[in-house]
């Protein structure tokens, strides 16, 4: 869709980059819920205690909000997801809700908006997962994080996952 102009322009760029981020680090698109509001939220101790996810499943969330030109990030993520897999035998796996009743109970009340999502049963997977996880154990460490698209060059690194 590049002009040839534009090509070329991305031509001479690519023959004169020292590197790309993807050859010292992992590129990788974040999760994706496709249920944000059920997974994601700062306001999990607000909930009745018993339908109150495991601590264990509440993982600290960056996203590109928190991305600011220049600026490193320091302030701690106030965003918590409710992470739907777990390292078991060197492998991803999603957990066993039965394992978790105060995650099982929450989930259980999202319920019938989790089972609408067609792809996921489509692709025969648990009602209650989320739809990309990437690896649980590499969330604590160092990031880059930028939106997929934006009007100007923000991201936010850190060293580690503030957890």
């Amino acid at each position: 869709m590049a002009t040839r102009n534009e090509q070329t322009w991305l031509e001479t760029i690519d023959r004169n980059a020292f590197f790309r981020i993807d050859d010292v680090a992992k590129v990788r698109v974040g999760i994706k819920t496709t249920a944000d509001k059920v997974f994601i939220s700062d306001h999990w101790d607000q909930l009745p205690e018993n339908n109150q996810p495991e601590t264990e499943l509440l993982l600290p969330l960056l996203s590109s909000d928190c991305a600011s030109k220049w600026l490193p990030l320091e302030r701690r993520p106030s965003l918590r997801v409710l992470y739907t897999h777990v390292i078991k035998e060197g492998k991803r796996q999603v957990i066993d809700i039965n394992e978790y009743p105060g995650a099982a109970n929450y989930l259980e009340m999202h319920r019938t908006r989790l089972e609408g999502r067609k792809y996921i049963q489509d692709a025969k997977r648990k009602w209650y997962e989320i739809w990309v996880p990437q690896d649980p154990s590499s969330w604590g460490q160092p990031k880059l994080v930028f939106p997929d698209i934006s009007q100007s060059q923000d991201f936010a690194m850190t060293q580690r996952l503030y957890c």
